[in-house]
């Protein structure tokens, strides 16, 4: 009976031993689990969090890149019509050349070429324009010339029914009598545009592959429209230079499993070089509800029903949108491997449960420490990791499922870190960039004197100046200087452009300017020796208007000479205002060399002044795209004819930032007045 009883106690005791160690497995076992399929929850909120935000970053940076770069075009093509503004209303200042149509022996070679819209227009309607026009050659020529890679021809159609192309496809054209340009795209988008506009996507009609046009209106002497001057833009060298994301180890996104970037036009078409006819809907990973978010304005990124990530960012300057597509499931890869480790190892679990049960009752404490230990290294990693030190490494215990787990944490942190350093190296240069503007800036507002009054010690004269820039640094300027005791210069212009190529010409300009006045030259002599250096070297075809006075203090004699400026006004001390026009105005400086510049002259009475400012006033414009316009100049002058050379300023400037509201500042605005006291 003890017998029995002992061997009773005994199963009893072997039962209470496996059913411990199957309880401890068991334990072990969801311990284990449950500790992956947190690791998981976490990895992957980590991966999409970092994901979400690295990649807006991402795309931002490259939209405001494209931005930018597109800026530039644009910039490029409102300089043509700027300059072809300037042709027709000096058309005595440019000699022109006769335009052929095109001729085989031009192939490959830039050259001017012209074509009828219709080959029942004579050639003598247009020739004499055509000619004008031909000037303009002279600065399109380095433009297309530095940039052939990307810009590709550049093209002038006038309302009067002809146009000029200047590009090296002469060749491709020959035995073509007549261009119907009037229907296309580009002339219908600028003859409707008050300013540059892109064309949507379109194949180039020559085999160059997809291309966008940059297209501008451009005015007669009256200020009327005249014409339309386009440049096309090859999308693939475009796309290489702002979207691209191709680094010497090869793409950031494997495009093989769906991922890559991509621009899309206003019309939903995708911008890629080998995306031909794509539209967003073309995209299976697309539903509607995101494609409508993609096209709304702003930055951001989304998730479709259909498992796919669209992050995009606006394109301000075209309305297109930058995109990225990142399938969810690369995104997951590694997070997808896991649960699939898991799955395996719980069915090994429960087959080792029944396959070797009575042995548990000691293994299960070992295994369950050696299997246990390396998961919870691996979470605690995963927390270092999640918490944003990507320089962490989890350390890889075992070769097996967890150590690959382990191994694919390392390489999530590394990839997370390059997105990263990526991004902070193109934040830097940013910075940089920023950083070196902002010295231009205060180099350039040191060059220009303000410190008023600017002659403490002279109680007959009062005078005050102010510059704007609408960039970090501005084309504008002014100077005043004492030619001698009782002789004071005053200067004001303006360079063609804006920021950093105009800002150093106007440092050249203001320097010749200012040394052949204080040598003693008439105003006249003084802008004809400037012009004249100001033309040698003149590559990036820039020019400079600009208006000189020499005041003679004692009699209010002003000797002045005008380069293509805006006209001064003087306010009398009798309450009226006076726009004063020379006999004839003449071309800016360093659009020829050569030029003859005269001399005229205007009395300032005792408490008269004199207004001088640049055309970032009068076209000063606001959200409607209004002009500023110089009867409200005139206006507001008026008001203040008795008020000090500060008080007028700060009177003007006050008025146009009224009318000009929240828009952006478009051009300097620069100003000064000056006051023969009582």
């Amino acid at each position: 009976m003890n017998e029995m009883k002992r061997v009773s106690i005994k199963a009893r005791l072997l039962r209470a031993v496996m059913l411990i160690s199957g309880l401890a497995l068991i334990i072990t076992s969801i311990f284990g689990i449950y500790s992956m399929y947190n690791i998981t929850n976490m990895a992957q909120t980590a991966l999409i969090s970092q994901m979400e935000q690295n990649t807006t970053n991402i795309v931002s940076s490259k939209s405001d890149l494209a931005d930018t770069e597109l800026k530039n075009y644009a910039d490029i093509v409102n300089d043509f019509a700027i300059y072809i503004n300037r042709l027709y209303k000096n058309p005595d200042a440019f000699i022109g050349e006769e335009i052929y149509a095109p001729d085989e022996k031009n192939a490959g070679k830039l050259a001017l070429q012209i074509l009828p819209a219709s080959k029942d227009t004579p050639k003598e309607a247009y020739q004499k324009e055509a000619m004008l026009l031909s000037s303009a050659q002279h600065i399109i020529h380095p433009v297309i010339d530095s940039s052939n890679d990307i810009i590709t021809v550049v093209y002038i159609g006038s309302k009067n029914g002809f146009l000029i192309g200047y590009d090296k496809t002469s060749d491709m054209k020959t035995g073509i009598d007549e261009y119907p340009f009037f229907e296309t795209e580009w002339y219908q988008l600028g003859e409707n545009s008050d300013g540059t506009a892109f064309t949507n996507v379109y194949d180039d009609g020559f085999g160059r592959g997809l291309t966008i046009t940059c297209v501008c209106p451009y005015y007669d002497e009256n200020d009327e429209f005249a014409g339309v001057i386009g440049m096309d833009i090859l999308i693939s060298n475009l796309y290489e230079k702002v979207v691209s994301m191709e680094t010497e180890s090869g793409s950031v996104y494997d495009a093989n499993e769906g991922a890559y970037p991509f621009l899309v036009d206003k019309a939903e078409n995708v911008i890629s070089p080998d995306a031909s006819g794509v539209t967003l809907s073309d995209d299976d990973g697309m539903d509607d509800k995101v494609r409508a978010q993609i096209m709304s304005d702003g930055t951001g990124i989304v998730l479709s029903d259909k498992g796919v990530y669209y992050a995009y960012s606006s394109i301000k300057q075209t309305d297109w949108h930058m995109c990225l597509r990142l399938p969810k499931e690369v995104i997951l890869a590694p997070v997808d491997k896991m649960n699939s480790n898991i799955r395996n190892m719980m069915l090994v679990f429960v087959l080792m449960f029944f396959a070797i049960l009575v042995a548990m009752a000691v293994f299960i404490t070992r295994s369950a420490n050696n299997f246990t230990k390396p998961i919870i290294a691996l979470e605690t990693d995963a927390k270092v990791i999640a918490s944003g030190d990507l320089d962490h490494r989890a350390v890889v215990h075992n070769n097996d499922e967890v150590g690959d787990l382990a191994q694919s944490f390392n390489e999530m942190a590394k990839n997370l870190k390059t997105y990263i350093s990526d991004l902070t190296k193109v934040t830097a240069e940013k910075e940089r960039i920023g950083a070196e503007l902002n010295v231009a800036t205060k180099i350039q507002a040191d060059m220009l004197p303000s410190i008023f009054p600017a002659f403490p010690e002279r109680t007959d004269i009062d005078i005050f100046a102010s510059m704007d820039p609408a960039k970090e640094v501005g084309g504008d300027f002014y100077d005043l200087f004492m030619v001698d005791e009782n002789h004071l210069a005053v200067v004001m212009a303006d360079v063609s452009g804006k920021g950093v190529p105009a800002a150093l010409f106007m440092v050249i300009a203001k320097t010749l300017i200012k040394n052949h006045l204080q040598n003693g030259e008439s105003v006249e002599d003084a802008l004809m020796a400037s012009n004249n250096q100001l033309c040698e070297g003149n590559d990036e075809m820039l020019f400079v208007t600009a208006w000189i006075g020499v005041v003679d203090l004692k009699t209010g004699v002003v000797e002045y000479s005008d380069a293509g400026h805006e006209f001064p006004v003087v306010l009398h001390a009798d309450g009226t205002v006076e726009e004063i026009h020379p006999d004839k105005k003449r071309p800016p400086l360093a659009a020829m060399e050569g030029m003859v510049y005269l001399k005229d002259t205007l009395n300032l009475g005792l408490g008269d002044k004199l207004f001088l400012y640049t055309d970032g006033v009068p076209e000063a414009t606001n959200a409607e795209s209004e002009l500023y316009g110089m009867d409200r100049l005139l206006a507001v002058l008026k008001k203040h004819t008795s008020d000090t050379p500060e008080e007028v300023l700060h009177g003007v400037r006050a008025d146009v930032d009224a009318f000009v509201g929240d828009a952006d500042q478009f051009d300097d605005l620069t100003m000064l007045a000056f006051e023969r006291k009582l």
